[in-house]
């Protein structure tokens, strides 16, 4: 394993930089102790200070005039500094560790080690987080671990029948008995949660704690609510968090529903582009969700009512996974992309990454780059750049929305990851090009879910992926493919899914503390933590090589071999193509 924290003196943006990778392994327990030495070894220190003070006070109270005693006051003033120095710098490194520690454990799942880590050595100020009565993680001892959805598992957790955990005792003496405590714990931890990422205010660990709060609110909510998946449907390929996977699956089901009541079904992704590859004329192709990518037709909530069931069934219904109705017209003209132009070869990551800022933003249409690299050899390698979320009501238009949000977390289809995929193959793509995929936020999971999925990766040659601020802990890269994710532990958002990434070899995440970046705002307050430029600057800070410092060699490996497998050359020219997205209902 390599070292967590990066001593080189070069970058003090280093210092607060972490990184786990396939081949980290920690043990906590004496990281724990380590950081308790430190404490100490801090305190002692102090007392030294105040000791030295003392005695500089005492021979100043002589006031005799004698050079000696002039003397040996200025050397115990300079003792004063050296020690005053040498004890911040332990408070430095300690927090350094400290930060480290709270990684791992937050990726180790206990949520009560943590609890007492962070309040035993984090912040010396009261705080409303923990794991107890009125919180997130009350009754969990009495969930048992969930089970994907549909599973032989779950079924007999809830018995034959869709709605029998709620004849079960049990199961009816802990929701009335927990349900107040673990609601009132849920919002009043949410809330504290979005006032710390909003305002950037705490320690930086808000994205860790939130993870471990997602967690438990996912076997929370995966217990207690009863779902059938009928035959047909299925969950999708999800190795993270499961419970997560589960509600997130429910959630979407239901966020389906309401889009359909408020605007009608929805019959795919309509995909549009300039003159495309080759100078063909501009294309517009039309691809459906294609297997009926709902999986939940029949769920309920406590206290819900049919509210829920309804809402599942119309989602049901209306993903059907057909084609485009012959009775359906579309009544307006869809967007037509953008003629391909030349542009900055993105040698750099962070020049792929600034490209996200330059699709389109807040839009009823989405919007999806590949860049088409052409070396003097004639061979061709390719970027695939995706904005995130653009939309967040139900049923918009934008396939960059809440419902791809969801499904995407549960590791299901979507309408965008259908138009990512439609947007390569119109590009014209080959199985043998090299591909690299570039995106933040949503688009990280959908980056996460292309990188993974075997039938993409036996279509496309993938060999690079860049995600940030994204969660990305229910994949796995596929062989051959190097994965980097970046992660600001001040947002909440990589969170989202309730797990660490725990990925394969040649891939890596950079957790880092954003307050730690030199991003203001115009006003001078601190960047949302959440913004792409606060991942575009750390990423800018590790592919520098001034004042002798280096990336962490997880992240400088990942670096050169993008370089190298995207086969970057002073002559490669680089084209954009741009493609138009929108999700086709009766009213488009």
């Amino acid at each position: 394993m390599s070292d967590p924290i990066d001593d080189s003196i070069g970058d003090p943006f280093l210092d607060h930089v972490v990184v786990t990778s396939a081949h980290t392994q920690v043990n906590t327990d004496d990281l724990t102790f380590r950081c308790s030495d430190m404490r100490q070894a801090q305190d002692i220190l102090l007392r030294a200070v105040g000791s030295i003070q003392s005695a500089r006070e005492k021979i100043s109270a002589l006031n005799s005039g004698y050079y000696e005693e002039y003397c040996s006051e200025t050397a115990l003033e300079n003792a004063i500094l050296d020690v005053t120095q040498c004890a911040r710098d332990i408070e430095v490194f300690q927090g350094n560790l400290l930060r480290a520690l709270l990684i791992f454990i937050a990726a180790e799942g206990d949520a009560a080690r943590f609890e007492c880590v962070w309040k035993k050595f984090g912040p010396q100020q009261p705080s409303t987080w923990n794991v107890g009565t009125f919180s997130p993680h009350t009754g969990q001892n009495n969930i048992p671990t969930g089970a994907p959805i549909g599973s032989d598992q779950a079924q007999s957790m809830r018995g034959n029948s869709p709605f029998s955990p709620f004849l079960c005792t049990d199961h009816v003496r802990m929701w009335l008995a927990g349900g107040l405590l673990w609601g009132t714990g849920t919002i009043n931890s949410l809330i504290h949660h979005a006032s710390e990422f909003a305002t950037g205010v705490g320690d930086g660990s808000v994205g860790l704690r939130a993870e471990l709060d997602m967690a438990a609110i996912g076997r929370r909510i995966d217990y207690d609510t009863a779902y059938f998946v009928p035959p047909g449907r299925h969950e999708g390929s999800y190795v993270g968090n499961r419970e997560i996977a589960s509600a997130a699956a429910l959630a979407a089901s239901w966020y389906a529903g309401l889009g359909a009541l408020f605007s009608g079904p929805s019959y795919g992704v309509r995909v549009s582009t300039g003159r495309g590859a080759h100078n063909k004329a501009s294309q517009t192709r039309w691809v459906g969700s294609g297997d009926g990518s709902v999986p939940v037709a029949l769920t309920y909530v406590p206290g819900t009512g049919a509210m829920f069931p309804l809402l599942s069934v119309i989602a049901g219904a209306s993903d059907s996974g057909a084609g485009l109705p012959a009775s359906v017209e579309l009544r307006k003209p869809g967007p037509v992309g953008r003629d391909p132009v030349t542009v900055k070869t993105p040698r750099q990551a962070t020049d792929a990454l600034r490209r996200i800022a330059t699709l389109k933003e807040g839009s009823d249409t989405g919007q999806i780059e590949v860049l088409e690299h052409r070396g003097l050899s004639g061979k061709k390698s390719w970027s695939v750049i995706v904005r995130g979320t653009q939309k967040w009501l139900p049923g918009e238009s934008n396939p960059q929305d809440m419902l791809s949000n969801l499904q995407a977390v549960a590791g299901q289809n979507s309408d965008q990851r259908q138009a990512v995929l439609t947007a390569m193959d119109m590009a014209g793509i080959r199985s043998g090009d090299p591909v690299e995929f570039v995106g933040h936020s949503q688009a990280g999971i959908i980056v996460g879910q292309l990188a993974s999925e075997p039938d993409v990766l036996r279509r496309y040659h993938v060999v690079s992926a860049l995600a940030v601020g994204s969660p990305t802990g229910g994949v796995i890269p596929g062989e051959g493919v190097r994965m980097l994710a970046l992660e600001n532990t001040r947002d909440i958002v990589p969170s989202l899914d309730g797990t660490a990434n725990h990925w394969n070899e040649g891939s890596a995440t950079l957790h880092f503390d954003g307050q730690a970046l030199d991003g203001r705002t115009l006003d001078g307050k601190p960047v949302f933590a959440h913004d792409l430029s606060v991942y575009v600057e750390a990423l800018e800070h590790c592919e520098r090589e001034s004042h002798g410092s280096r990336a962490p060699v997880e992240v400088q490996e990942w670096l050169d071999a993008r370089q190298k497998n995207l086969n970057f050359t002073d002559d490669t020219v680089t084209i954009s193509h741009i493609f138009d997205t929108q999700r086709i209902r009766p009213s488009t």
